[in-house]
């Protein structure tokens, strides 16, 4: 119900719309972190650290709980 409230904008990258769509499939952290060691070529810890401020940013606007 936040997310209808929601009035701003967030701009997602190509990476950024993978891993938002994946939410959408109730997958957990980790998939979301093997997703992105699976499409692009970085390292666990950089596809950790991506994941982890991805949600962190969601939960900072109310559209992730």
């Amino acid at each position: 119900s936040e997310a209808v409230n929601f009035n701003g904008i967030i701009t997602l990258n190509k990476s950024g719309k993978r891993l938002f769509e994946k939410l959408q499939e109730e997958s957990s952290r980790e998939d979301l972190i093997d997703m992105l060691l699976d499409q692009y070529e970085v390292s666990e810890k950089r596809a950790t650290k991506d994941v982890d401020a991805f949600i962190r940013m969601l939960e900072k606007n109310k559209i992730l709980e």
